[in-house]
Formats: C-alpha cells, sequence, structure tokens
C-alpha cells in the first residue's frame, strides 16, 4: 500500500512537472537564454559542485568515524551522485540505497553504519535548511507575518533535531527503551536489539562535540552553497533579486518537497518555486524568465545530477562484477 501511494504520488508529480514545462513561455525563455551572463552560470556550477564536494567530505567523515574505514574522496564524490539517482530512478525508493550498498561492495562496510550515517546525513540536512528558513524569515522584513504556521513547524523541527544531536545519549537510551517495549516477534527480538546496539555506537560517536560540529559546518555551509548557486542562476538570466528572499523561497521548496514525499520534490518544487519567487525579484521581472531561471537551476541542481548518477550506478556495477570475477578467478588459483 505504501509503495502504491508513493507510485501515484509520483506520477502527480510528472504532471506537475508536465504541466509547469507546458505553462513556460518558450519564446521569451529562448530570448534570455541568448543573453545569459557566461560568469554567473560558471559561478553556479562551481557552487554546484562545491556543494557536492562537501557533502563527499561529510560522508568520510561519517563513515571513517563510525567505522575506521577511509574512503576515498573520489569513491565519496561519486556515491553523491549516485545516492540521488537511486532515489529518483526507482519510484517508491526513499532513501538512496546505493550509497550503503557502494561501500558494502567496494569496501566491505557492513550496511547498519552505512544506512544510519545516511540517515543522520538527511538529518543535519533537514536541520540546516530549517535553520536558513527561520534566519530568512527574521532577517527579511515583512515575510514572518506571510509565514507564521511554517515558521512555527520549522522552529520545533530544529528545536528536537538540535536537541537529538546535543544529547545523543539519551535519545539513544529513550529508542532503546521503546523498542524493548514493542511486542516485537521473538525470533526478530535479538537482532532488533544487536542492530541498536550497533547503530548506538556510531551514532554516540558522531554525537561527540567534535565531530558534530564538523559535521554540522559541512552541512550549512554545502546548503549555503545551494543558496549562491540558485543566486548565481537568476542573475545569469539578468534577473535582480533579494538574496534573503532567494535564501527564504529556495529553503521553503526544500521543506514542501521533502513534505511532498517525491524524490527530489519532483514537479513541486518547480511550481512553488515559479509561484513564490516573483515576490523576492527587483524591478519588473518577465514571467517567462523567472520561471525559465527555476526550471535551469532544477537543471543544474537535479536533474543533471541524477543522469550523472545514473552513469556511476553503471559503473559500479561493472566494477563489482569486475572485482567479483577477480577473487572468484584468485580462488580458483
Amino acid at each position: 500500500m505504501r509503495n502504491v501511494l508513493r507510485h501515484v504520488l509520483f506520477l502527480l508529480g510528472l504532471f506537475a512537472l508536465a504541466y509547469f514545462l507546458l505553462t513556460l513561455d518558450w519564446q521569451t525563455l529562448q530570448e534570455s537564454m541568448r543573453r545569459l551572463d557566461p560568469l554567473f552560470l560558471l559561478g553556479a556550477a562551481l557552487a554546484s559542485l562545491f556543494n557536492i564536494a562537501l557533502k563527499a567530505i561529510r560522508w568520510r567523515l561519517l563513515i571513517q568515524s563510525a567505522t575506521a574505514v577511509r574512503i576515498s574522496f573520489t569513491s565519496a564524490f561519486a556515491s553523491i551522485y549516485a545516492g540521488v539517482a537511486s532515489s529518483s530512478l526507482v519510484p517508491g525508493r526513499a532513501i538512496e540505497i546505493a550509497k550503503p550498498l557502494i561501500l558494502k561492495g567496494l569496501y566491505r562496510v557492513p550496511l547498519t553504519p552505512s544506512t544510519l550515517a545516511m540517515l543522520v546525513e538527511r538529518a543535519l540536512d533537514l536541520f540546516s535548511v530549517v535553520a536558513i528558513f527561520l534566519l530568512s524569515l527574521l532577517f527579511l522584513p515583512g515575510a514572518a507575518g506571510s509565514m507564521h504556521l511554517p515558521a512555527k513547524i520549522a522552529l520545533v523541527l530544529v528545536i528536537l533535531l538540535a536537541a537529538t544531536m546535543t544529547f545523543p545519549r539519551i535519545f539513544w537510551h529513550g529508542l532503546q527503551q521503546a523498542s524493548a517495549r514493542l511486542p516485537w516477534p521473538e525470533p526478530f527480538r535479538k537482532q532488533i536489539g544487536e542492530m541498536l546496539l550497533e547503530s548506538g555506537r556510531s551514532f554516540l560517536i558522531w554525537g561527540e562535540p567534535k565531530h558534530f560540529g564538523l559535521l554540522l559546518v559541512l552541512s550549512m555551509v554545502a546548503l549555503t552553497a545551494e543558496v549562491v548557486r540558485f543566486y548565481c542562476v537568476f542573475r545569469s538570466m539578468g534577473l535582480v533579486v533579494i538574496p534573503l528572499g532567494l535564501a527564504l523561497g529556495y529553503t521553503a521548496s526544500i521543506l514542501v518537497g521533502t513534505l511532498s514525499l517525491l524524490p527530489g520534490g519532483l514537479g513541486v518544487t518547480e511550481s512553488f518555486q515559479g509561484a513564490l519567487l516573483p515576490l523576492f525579484i527587483i524591478g519588473e521581472g518577465t514571467p517567462g524568465v523567472e520561471r525559465g531561471a527555476v526550471l535551469l537551476d532544477r537543471i543544474l541542481s537535479y536533474y543533471l545530477v541524477v543522469l550523472v548518477g545514473a552513469i556511476v550506478l553503471f559503473w559500479y556495477q561493472r566494477a563489482l562484477r569486475h572485482k567479483m570475477e577477480c577473487e572468484i578467478h584468485a580462488e580458483g588459483i
């Protein structure tokens, strides 16, 4: 039932994306594309790569601190692309299954700590989005009144996430107590207890100040790079925007996309940004250009990432097959 719902939502996302594309003023968009500022476009591309690089560094840190396995930066960098592709190309997938599988296949890292590391990544990303959303809301005149309810929800989320990561022992102890009270089938009770114990060690390591501080800084700077990319895309098309307004609109669109349960906020993100961001354009904007800027940013930040990730997944399958063949050949000798 859950997968059926996700497939339905995925189809709705495709319809929303199709509607967004069909309602674009393509003639105006083509004219604006001819006048693209190459320096701002280059800045957007570099900001996108910088964002991926920071996430790769964070992934390496999470895995190394929990398992003592040091993965290469190249593998971590490619894994970020592969993770986005794996959760986007298969409807119904809510998590980036490729990253733990790549670690298990190439580095023999168990699935439990790597899967937990991926969930911690999600929590840090959500914390960063909510924090920048609230900061933008706080310093943008007049914005707080129009987003009173989202601001309350965001504030609750940031407090819960901050408390979880600041007091990991209390959180994990409560989770173990709650798990012990659930009526698990007897064959699974021991397995679940062992899994929680193994996960708890990793979680407590990441909760240490020396690790948590660096993980949080990397997450915040990575999201800031995304906002910079978004700003550069708009400027490349000749649109003058309010930076804080753009940060507010961008983080709000991420929250809306997350709540939609669609991979990458397919269709929903484009529609939401196209409706909200014109409010933060300085001077008279052209709807075709504004919505075109949204589409160009989505191509850079999501659709191109999915394409590269699909290539990485294809390469990984071939590399893993070659590795297994070599191991079988070595055993035969």
